[in-house]
C-alpha cells in the first residue's frame, strides 16, 4: 500500500485509503461527530474516545479528512476566522476540506488556521474551532 506521510514533529499523519483511525488531542480525547449525525453542517466536537465510527477518520493524500458516512471535515463557507467551528459536509475536494499536519497541529490549507480546543477545555462536547496557530497544547493532535 502506497503511503504518504504528511509531516510533523509530534503529529505523524500516515495517509492511505484503507487506514482509518482516531484523531486525539489534549487530555487524550477524540474528534467526534455528535450522536453519529451525518447531516451536512453538523458541527464536530471533542469527546471521550470509544472506538465508535463517529471517531474514525481517514486522511487522503490531498489532506481531505473523511469520517462516518463518507462526510468530510469542512470549514463552513470558507470562513477562516478565529472561533469558526468545524463541521462535516459532503466531500467536494475544495480547499475548505483540505488540511495539513505541521509541527503537531492540523491546519487549514487555505488560511493556515489550526484546529483548536476553545480556552484549552477538554470536557465532552467541547467544540473544535479554528484559531490562529500558537503552538499551545490545545492545538496539538495525533492520528
Amino acid at each position: 500500500m502506497r503511503k504518504l506521510v504528511l509531516i510533523a514533529a509530534a503529529l505523524a499523519l500516515t495517509v492511505g485509503a484503507a487506514h482509518a483511525g482516531e484523531i486525539r488531542g489534549k487530555g487524550d480525547k477524540c474528534i467526534d461527530i455528535p450522536d453519529g449525525n451525518t447531516k451536512a453542517g453538523t458541527k464536530i466536537h471533542y469527546y471521550k474516545c470509544d472506538g465508535s465510527p463517529e471517531q474514525q477518520w481517514s486522511i487522503s493524500p490531498a489532506g481531505v479528512i473523511t469520517g462516518k458516512g463518507g462526510m468530510c471535515l469542512d470549514v463552513p463557507d470558507g470562513d477562516n476566522s478565529d472561533g469558526t467551528r468545524l463541521q462535516i459536509w459532503t466531500c467536494d475536494g475544495s480547499t475548505d476540506q483540505q488540511f495539513q499536519g505541521i509541527e503537531g497541529t492540523l491546519r487549514t490549507m487555505k488560511g493556515g488556521k489550526c484546529f483548536d480546543l476553545p480556552d484549552g477545555k477538554t470536557a465532552d462536547g467541547t467544540p473544535i474551532q479554528l484559531w490562529t496557530c500558537d503552538g499551545s497544547d490545545e492545538q496539538k493532535w495525533k492520528y
